[in-house]
């Protein structure tokens, strides 16, 4: 249950504070797209290592989730 409310609050915070971006795709849709991606990182990470730490996998969620975020909008502004 924690792990859900945290990834609630991290994936809710990317949406409101995300300077310089409009439209309805990028602000709402695409940080969901990546949230599903890096939860999908945090459940291969949870079935390699079982009874790991519920911070090391908010940790990964939250690392993967920025990083692509990261990349998308470096890309974006690059092009």
């Amino acid at each position: 249950m924690s792990f859900a409310v945290a990834v609630a609050l991290q994936v809710g915070a990317m949406m409101a504070v995300t300077p310089g971006v409009t439209g309805t795709f990028s602000r709402f849709i695409l940080p969901l797209l990546l949230a599903v991606v890096a939860l999908g990182g945090v459940y291969i990470y949870v079935g390699v290592k079982r009874g790991q730490s519920i911070l090391a996998a908010f940790f990964i969620f939250a690392l993967t989730h920025s990083l692509l975020r990261l990349v998308i909008y470096a890309l974006s502004s690059v092009g």
